[in-house]
């Protein structure tokens, strides 16, 4: 996503961002006089990998716990802490390397996982602009036991973007767009909540506790649904075609005038259907399906960073605009009606989430409803689409 640079509002932003830059050189270099960034990161020899009893710290037997396909069918709270050298996470940005770290999660109130991990920031966009970017974990080999956990590999997590009731609404509304995704097709990326801890392992007192979540990995969503990853460069123009304009059937409705349509709601410009920006590609059955992820610049997230492609006749990202194939208007209804079935659904996900604040779930139904008042004035959103709609 490119910011734009030609008003008030965006100088602001370019100029926190250059400022921040230059605070953060600052910061690095004097701690490189202290030796603070040369000494080792971070020690894991002393920590025992396992499963252990919450409350007494037995150690116990894995074979009877939950599988791994259960860290994604729950949508309870988890409990996660990640202890490492966070100095070296966050401010070396540029060119980030897996670090050590431990893992610890808490499944109940009386299990608990520790693992020795590594770690790494992650991104783009958000890279540049957040003070705690997303980051990577990977749950490399060691001698830890329990099979299903180390099937995990490695896992996406998306952090919040900085401290402050703001962020942390929009990562809580960001997931909620996975989550309503969900509601309209198996083809989508489950999700699972965090409250994580971030350990500094060189200062204890500066540990931060927030909101987070996982996001599923690429291989677990094509086992689950039955299909197969496929990487851009791996798709001929004619496959690149058939993304968008297959015959009409299940998977065409659900994965691309739905997709489209999805990312309409929620007020999102900030994907492709013709470089795969923020979709991938997947294919069931002879049938390309393009699952959509990173919704923080759609309209519904409403981020302070968040601004529309210049290529677009729209000022603001609460503006929708619809960036869907073009199709034929039967198709294109049942596609509409595929999200009328499921409005109630849709709106129960938002209010009965209890982690946003009543006003904050309040804002996302009013958005919500000024979609559907469009759904409900059809040939203002067939102009729309069909004036709009990528040939």
């Amino acid at each position: 996503m490119t910011i734009k640079f030609n008003n008030t509002y965006t100088n602001k932003i370019t100029l926190k961002y250059l400022s921040r830059s230059l605070l953060t050189f600052a910061f690095l270099f004097g701690l490189s006089l202290t030796g603070y960034i040369a000494s080792p990161a971070f020690s894991q020899s002393e920590v025992e990998e396992g499963v252990f009893n919450s409350v007494n710290g037995a150690k116990l037997i894995v074979d009877d716990l939950p599988p791994v396909s259960s860290l994604f069918k729950s949508s309870d709270l988890l409990k996660v802490s990640i202890e490492t050298n966070t100095t070296r996470l966050y401010f070396d940005k540029e060119n980030p390397e897996y670090q050590k770290a431990v893992f610890r999660m808490k499944i109940n109130d009386s299990i608990s996982v520790v693992k020795k991990i590594r770690i790494k920031i992650r991104g783009n966009t958000r890279v540049q602009i957040c003070d705690t970017p997303p980051f990577k974990i990977d749950f490399h080999k060691t001698d830890f036991k329990w099979k299903w956990f180390n099937k995990l590999h490695s896992l996406k997590v998306v952090n919040t973007c900085g401290n402050g009731k703001a962020y942390q609404n929009y990562l809580l509304s960001e997931y909620l767009i996975y989550k309503t995704y969900n509601v309209l097709t198996d083809m989508s990326y489950r999700v699972r909540l965090l409250e994580l801890t971030l350990k500094d392992s060189k200062h204890v007192e500066d540990d931060v506790v927030h909101f987070a979540f996982l996001i599923e990995r690429d291989k677990s969503l094509a086992k689950r649904t039955d299909a197969k990853e496929i990487e851009p460069e791996d798709i001929t123009m004619g496959q690149l075609v058939k993304v968008f304009y297959v015959s009409p059937d299940e998977f065409s409705l659900f994965n691309n005038n739905l997709l489209a349509l999805f990312q309409c709601m929620i007020g999102n410009t900030d994907w492709g259907s013709n470089n795969f920006h923020n979709v991938k590609v997947f294919e069931k059955d002879g049938v390309y399906c393009p699952v959509p992820y990173d919704f923080d610049y759609s309209g519904m997230v409403n981020a302070y960073y968040a601004v529309p492609p210049k290529s677009l006749p729209i000022k603001t990202v609460r503006e929708r605009y619809y960036l869907g194939p073009c199709c034929e208007s039967n198709e294109f209804n049942k596609a509409l009606e595929v999200l009328k079935s499921k409005k109630s659904e849709i709106y129960s996900v938002v209010e009965a989430f209890p982690y946003l604040r009543s006003k904050e779930k309040e804002n996302i139904i009013k958005y919500f409803d000024s979609f559907y008042n469009l759904i409900d004035n059809p040939q203002s959103l067939m102009e729309m689409a069909t004036t709009n709609c990528q040939d």
